[in-house]
């Protein structure tokens, strides 16, 4: 009987304790909370915890190395200004670029935020800062340049913000992908077309049509155009005015670009000599004179078609352009007879026109050049590249391009007809996605003829004396590698 009790009690007691347990604060830790995929604007995306913006991640690493062989350079006196064996043939260059993408979806379309920012640590041949160009006959527009390559000690770093963008109803603002040009970055080296790889700061609105067409208006910043005449000291207009229609299909995609800049020209030389300065106060630079405009404007399209009868993914695009006075919508930075900057100005060799968007044309009998004209630099330029899938693993790109620059005829600066052709080719293997092992060939050709103005042939006549060359032209070609190592995420 004692144990019934006993175990009875014992009974009693824990059912108690239990229910007492039971109201007891838990010390169960609470749910985690995970970061939840964004499939609404692609892969990568995901929600930032406690909002509804989607943001992605992303950049790259890359490696690459360059070989130039060296090419004599001339002065257009005639003088060998630098041999080939003292300049750097090869060179190395690592980029780290990273980026954010943030998205929001608002009643008016997506908000949307990119930040991009590129580092860089270049050395021999691909350091720029080692390249100086010197101009002969006039240190002001339309002279014949040559470049001197010194041998650099110490590695050049950089860093670039590459996007800085906001969108929303159709507006962009910020630094973005310039409007204009349309061709594919794919090849390593500078190709004879426009590029803009660290972007464009602007203010553009792109309006969806309906049926695949689509039209934008922009107001860019010329100073990050790539022959925009400079004016230091005077005011100016900053905008370059673009203007697109384009056409998006299943088969690919065709573009019609106009563009407008405005080129401001200030002759320090004008204004600078005794005499004027008095005449004008001891400020040079509160007075018009030497001070030129003139209107520059570029026209072109570029069309892509899909090629998926060759194979998955393989593209071929199509470029032409005409310009007076913004030849910068034909060529990037560094004029043909350099082909690029990071090729240490030189790929070409030689010696070669310099251009410019104007260039002084005659003094027309000023006094102290006060009463000069300027003229505008014509061209164009035609372009092709394509993309080819050997397999999953394996891919090429191939690129042409030719550019014709016609300045013009000047008294008083050495200018000429310039051209230059080339043709590159690349084979990448990627061994997983979005990360490609690729070598690259280049070959570049340019030829400069001088112009009928009598600084021209004085040049002209001195040159051949001195470098004992004949006839009207000058020419060079050269080849350059590349191997590039890079990886996305």
């Amino acid at each position: 009987m004692l144990n019934k009790t006993l175990l009875g009690s014992a009974a009693v007691i824990m059912t108690m304790v239990g229910a007492q347990a039971a109201d007891l604060p838990s010390k169960k830790a609470a749910p985690a909370t995970y970061v939840k995929i964004c499939d609404a604007y692609g892969a990568g995306f995901f929600f930032i915890p406690g909002t509804d913006t989607c943001v992605k991640l992303g950049g790259y690493s890359r490696v690459e190395a360059q070989y130039v062989p060296g090419a004599n350079i001339y002065s257009n006196a005639g003088a060998l200004t630098q041999t080939s064996g003292s300049q750097d043939t090869s060179g190395f260059e690592v980029r780290g670029r990273l980026e954010a993408d943030a998205r929001t979806p608002t009643s008016y379309g997506v908000a949307r935020t990119l930040v991009a920012i590129r580092a860089t640590n270049s050395s021999g041949l691909r350091n720029s800062s080692a390249s100086t160009t010197v101009y002969y006959n006039n240190p002001g527009l339309g002279s014949i340049a040559q470049t001197t390559n010194a041998l650099p000690n110490t590695n050049q770093g950089n860093v670039t913000l590459e996007r800085a963008l906001m969108q929303w109803a159709g507006f962009t603002v910020g630094v973005a992908p310039e409007n204009y040009a349309d061709m594919p970055s794919i090849m390593y080296g500078s190709t004879l077309w426009a590029g803009y790889p660290n972007g464009m700061p602007q203010i553009s609105y792109t309006a969806v049509l309906g049926g695949g067409l689509s039209a934008t208006l922009a107001l860019e910043d010329i100073k990050a155009g790539n022959y925009g005449n400079e004016v230091t000291v005077t005011p100016r207009n900053q905008i370059q005015y673009v203007a697109s229609l384009r056409l998006d299909q299943s088969w690919g995609f065709v573009k019609l670009n106009g563009d407008l800049t405005n080129n401001s020209y200030w002759n320090d030389s004008a204004v600078s000599a005794a005499g004027v300065m008095g005449a004008i106060g001891t400020n040079q630079y509160t007075s018009n004179l030497g001070y030129k405009t003139q209107q520059g404007y570029a026209v072109g399209a570029t069309v892509m078609f899909n090629l998926p009868m060759l194979a998955a993914g393989d593209k071929i695009w199509f470029s032409g352009n005409y310009s007076d006075g913004n030849i910068g919508q034909l060529l990037s930075t560094g004029s043909i007879w350099s082909g690029s900057a990071a090729s240490g100005g030189r790929i070409a060799g030689g010696a070669y026109n310099a251009y410019s968007n104007v260039i002084v044309t005659n003094t027309n009998g000023g006094t102290n050049n006060l009463a000069y004209s300027v003229g505008t630099t014509k061209g164009w330029n035609l372009g092709a590249a394509m993309t080819h899938y050997w397999d999953a693993k394996w891919r090429s790109n191939i690129a042409t391009s030719y550019v014709n620059l016609t300045p013009p005829t000047s008294t008083v600066n050495v200018v000429g007809k310039g051209s230059a052709w080339t043709a590159a080719a690349s084979l990448i293997y990627s061994p997983v996605q979005n990360f490609d092992i690729g070598l690259e060939m280049q070959y570049l050709t340019a030829r400069t003829s001088f112009n009928a103005g009598a600084a021209g042939q004085t040049a002209l006549a001195t040159f051949n004396t001195a470098a004992a060359t004949s006839g009207a032209k000058l020419s060079g070609s050269n080849v350059s590698t590349k191997v590039r190592v890079e990886r996305q995420f």
